[in-house]
């Protein structure tokens, strides 16, 4: 090569560089209080990575290499970011942050029917776990991306508790169930007097209340379509509970 460069060909310190960024596979979000692994794209090896924890996330392994596990806080919100240090170069990546719970109510009453939610989750259809000898399965939900759920109706007229719990993603989540008798009969008509209507959404938050309301229709309120969660008490104290669809 001299023939063309000029000179005697020596060595040099010039060096072939690849672009290097931190990397997160699929899901493309955290979940507080567990864990995720980040990867160093097109790493060199030239020195070792230092990864750096803060106040939302803390490296739990992988400190010096090019792979790390990171733990996120039960407090993290918004997102998180990430950051390595590799020799004088800083690398950083914000990760969106998710709240995996479980919601719905915690109480159910002999022979209605309520909703268990698991919200903030991943796309990956979790395992429930309850009681069969307690409630009947209705129906199995998946509303709305990251979001799960169970509608059961109790079976059993006695007082007791028990637990309802979800796996996904290798994490478990339970929730403590009251079982309570049916003390009246329920009063189910086609045009009932209700002293009090709630509305729940499909994490089990009310969304709407009205007192004293006679022959109520969900499609006169100013609520968007979708499934919501329907209870009445009429003023004998009988208490109704149905899953409706929102149509306009």
């Amino acid at each position: 090569m001299s023939n063309w460069l000029g000179g005697t060909l020596t060595a040099t310190n010039t060096q072939y560089k690849l672009e290097q960024k931190i990397i997160k596979s699929s899901p493309d979000f955290v979940v507080r209080g567990e864990t995720f692994t980040l990867n160093i794209d097109g790493y060199q090896g030239i020195h070792a990575v230092n990864w750096i924890s803060n106040a939302d996330i803390t490296v739990v392994s992988g400190q010096g290499t090019a792979t790390a596990r990171y733990l996120v806080s039960n407090s993290a919100l918004g997102s998180v970011t990430a950051e390595a240090n590799i020799g004088s170069l800083k690398l950083t990546k914000t990760i969106p942050v998710q709240y995996r719970y479980l919601a719905g109510v915690s109480s159910y009453t002999y022979g209605l029917t309520s909703p268990v939610i698991l919200a903030g989750g991943s796309l990956n259809r979790p395992t429930w776990t309850y009681d069969s000898s307690l409630f009947d399965l209705i129906q199995e939900m998946n509303p709305q991306p990251n979001v799960w759920g169970l509608l059961l109706r109790s079976k059993y007229n006695g007082s007791t508790t028990t637990t309802i719990s979800v796996s996904q993603d290798g994490v478990i989540l339970s929730k403590v169930i009251t079982l309570t008798p049916a003390t009246k009969s329920l009063i189910i008509e086609d045009t009932p007097i209700f002293k009090n209507v709630r509305i729940y959404n499909i994490y089990g938050v009310k969304v709407y209340e009205e007192k004293n309301t006679v022959n109520f229709n969900i499609e006169n309120i100013n609520l968007n379509r979708g499934i919501y969660f329907f209870e009445s008490t009429d003023n004998e104290g009988n208490i109704v509970r149905e899953k409706v669809m929102k149509n306009k």
